[in-house]
């Protein structure tokens, strides 16, 4: 996980509630110990694809797979300049994206590569944890998005709002023409 500091994964693990045990232990390791998981858990996804994909899925799927249990750590610290070191990852496309904007290089087998290895990694911590994909979290343990997206969609609400003020000015303007 060489996008989290080792310290950081550590006090993670030790102030948060992790979803996923494994997860949980990786974040727990020694920097010695995680550099290790990561080279073993690349050399395994190599042998279903290239060495891009399987570094961009060992770098990434731990945020995405402790998504919220980040973003909570990034609350409690009040600190989100955290978040360039550990960005919100929502989905495997997104953390497809994510690598695509880290290895420019990608070409785009390798993203839809990224995609599917990530969710089929997915699946089995699911399995482990015995839940299923539509029961992650209770809603009220979850924090809220703060990601780009959240963003957007407010910025696309603005731009709403203010069509339709626009279309009230202009009724309004017709309107007092015809007074």
């Amino acid at each position: 996980m060489y996008i989290i500091d080792q310290e950081t994964a550590n006090e993670i693990a030790r102030t948060v509630k992790m979803k996923y045990p494994e997860m949980k232990r990786i974040f727990e390791m020694t920097e010695e110990d995680a550099d290790q998981w990561e080279m073993k858990f690349r050399a395994e996804i190599e042998e279903k694809a290239d060495y891009e994909v399987a570094r961009a899925v060992s770098t990434y799927l731990p945020l995405y797979l402790e998504n919220w249990a980040i973003t909570l750590y990034i609350r409690k610290k009040k600190n989100q300049g955290l978040r360039n070191m550990m960005p919100e990852i929502l989905s495997p496309k997104e953390m497809a994206l994510w690598a695509k904007k880290d290895l420019m290089y990608l070409a785009p087998e390798q993203i839809t590569q990224i995609i599917d290895v990530t969710s089929e990694y997915e699946k089995r911590f699911i399995v482990k944890v015995g839940m299923k994909k539509a029961d992650p979290t209770p809603e009220s343990e979850m924090p809220r998005p703060t990601s780009l997206r959240t963003f957007m969609g407010m910025m696309d609400a603005i731009k709403e709002v203010r069509e339709q003020e626009r279309l009230i000015d202009s009724q309004a303007g017709e309107n007092s023409d015809t007074d």
